[in-house]
């Protein structure tokens, strides 16, 4: 198998599982008591998750920048619970979109300088 074709069924996984990750974890963000770090940790992880995760709901299809850089501002709401049962899932989404990100090229428009 060439490597672009590997490339194309890697980020064909990663395009379904965005839609079952994102929706699980819509699901548990509004679950409250579930970090393990107290109730006010709670609430601040849920009222961040309520801002962070609609931007990263609003990512287009396949736009793995625009995934990349919202999984990691999702992931950002556990930095004050680094415990929390959820941020591994986050982490590891975070991972797989800003590789995908990364792998992909874009094509560069013709009147734009090459660096």
């Amino acid at each position: 198998m060439h490597a672009s074709q590997a490339l194309l069924l890697a980020v064909a996984g990663l395009a379904a599982a965005q839609s079952s990750t994102s929706s699980a974890a819509a699901g548990t963000s509004s679950a409250a008591g579930t970090s393990g770090c107290g109730t006010q940790i709670d609430s601040i992880i849920s009222s961040c998750l309520g801002t962070t995760q609609a931007q990263l709901d609003a990512c287009a299809t396949n736009d793995w920048d625009c995934m990349c850089e919202q999984s990691n501002n999702v992931l950002t709401c556990y930095n004050n619970c680094m415990s929390d049962p959820r941020r591994n899932g986050v982490e590891q989404q975070n991972v797989s979109w800003c590789n995908a990100a990364k792998a992909y090229v874009r094509p560069q428009l013709s009147n734009q300088p090459e660096l």
